[in-house]
């Protein structure tokens, strides 16, 4: 029997990441299951952070161009009571998610949009596509490579989700990438002073976990095997 691979895709490269400062890739949003010990509730994707504030952890993966499917954490802080600014924060953050897909002006107040920016469930979050510029945390983390020997590796943040009536939206949406030759690590400006969502550091708890993995260039990619599953340090 014969196999014909003419119609299969073009062998690519791919980046070990993290993405330099200020490009603007495609992510995709999943939400992680937390440690039931520190689950709001049994069975919960909620989890409760130490300083008794409740917490989204959410995996965002970059979905096609140069570092297609490089990956890391963020933890979306929930307001309990309090209005604290990260949690605001995170708040303006996930509106702009669900503003993204579901192709919603940030402006329009008409009542489908408004009812358009409401969930049903946390997990209606779970899944969601959107293009973002990227930041840098604050702090690199320790990671164990596959030697048992240990590397420090930075991660990328939210910087700033593009709204659909962004003129790049449409370009990244549809596979395109703008990469640029912006710091991969250190003491990086994470987004510009006019950005409506801070500056981009994120609220992940920076910890290091897993033992890397390898790209297909065979390059270690100094990431996360397993999602954080201790309590958030705030």
């Amino acid at each position: 029997m014969a196999f014909d691979f003419n119609a299969a895709e073009e062998q690519k490269t791919f980046a070990a990441g993290p993405v330099p400062v200020g490009s603007i890739v495609m992510l995709k949003l999943e939400i992680q299951r937390p440690n039931e010990a520190y689950a709001a509730k049994p069975g919960s994707y909620v989890q409760k952070t130490k300083s008794g504030l409740f917490s989204l952890n959410c995996q965002f993966t970059v979905m096609h161009g140069t570092y297609a499917g490089y990956h890391w954490f963020e933890n979306f802080l929930m307001p309990e009571g309090v209005q604290l600014t990260a949690c605001r924060i995170s708040y303006s953050r996930m509106r702009a998610i669900i503003e993204a897909p579901r192709r919603i002006d940030p402006k329009d107040q008409s009542q489908r949009a408004r009812a358009a920016r409401n969930l049903a469930d946390w997990m209606d979050l779970n899944g969601m596509l959107f293009p973002c510029r990227l930041g840098l945390k604050k702090e690199p983390r320790e990671y164990t490579r596959k030697d048992g020997s240990k590397g420090i590796a930075w991660d990328n943040s939210i910087s700033f989700v593009l709204p659909c009536t962004d003129k790049r939206f449409a370009e990244v949406v549809n596979g395109g990438e703008i990469i640029t030759d912006g710091a991969t690590q250190g003491d990086a400006p994470a987004s510009s002073s006019n950005d409506a969502f801070g500056n981009g550091n994120g609220y992940g708890n920076g910890n290091g976990y897993g033992n890397g993995n390898v790209n297909s260039m065979g390059q270690e990619v100094p990431g996360w095997d397993v999602p954080p599953t201790d309590d958030v340090p705030f």
